[in-house]
């Protein structure tokens, strides 16, 4: 969720000199409907509320994978069903706000991930600004969701891209800094 938060505030927020999205992430809900069968997308659009909650739950009770998903969307959201879940994840997009990001950003994918694989995509092909992506390999061990088989290799991505980013600010503060001492120092 991390990876389209970020991206929502930098459309707001335009004071940072780089930014990264771990992983990049344009539409937060499509995660939730691709896995949602047609018949699934009709029912809750026609208002078969306890059917479909029925299903979800059944589904829940033989997948654990979907039933963490799913409990965990309910406490994230402050939801109280699965039906409900699937409704509040539809407004977390970046389309129609994503022309709003200007800060260099660097867009980080996981090629298996398994909770929103291709976002990547449809986030860096809308993106106007400055900006970079990383796709980590199999090799690196860091395929999976938010590459978590190799955080160091994470890490080394993250701190490459933002070192010439931000140090020359920490650097000009620094110079600064020394520049105000040596004229205070001249006054005593």
């Amino acid at each position: 969720m991390g990876g389209y938060l970020v991206g929502r505030a930098l459309c707001f927020e335009h004071r940072c000199a780089a930014a990264i999205v771990n992983d990049g992430v344009y539409d937060f809900g499509s995660a939730f409907h691709i896995q949602n069968p047609a018949l699934g997308k009709f029912l809750i659009q026609n208002g078969w509320d306890i059917t479909m909650n029925a299903l979800m739950y059944q589904m829940m009770r033989w997948d654990t994978g979907f039933k963490w998903v799913i409990k965990n969307e309910m406490w994230a959201f402050g939801v109280h069903s699965p039906v409900e879940v699937r409704r509040c994840v539809k407004v977390y997009t970046l389309e129609g706000l994503v022309d709003n990001i200007n800060t260099p950003l660097l867009v980080l994918d996981a090629l298996e991930d398994h909770f929103l694989k291709g976002q990547l995509k449809a986030l860096f092909d809308r993106l106007l600004c400055e900006k970079e992506s990383e796709q980590f390999t199999e090799e690196e061990g860091a395929t999976a969701h938010c590459h978590m088989g190799s955080l160091t290799r994470l890490n080394q991505a993250i701190f490459d891209y933002l070192l010439p980013r931000v140090l020359i600010r920490i650097v000009w503060y620094y110079r600064m800094c020394i520049f105000a001492l040596c004229i205070l120092s001249k006054k005593k």
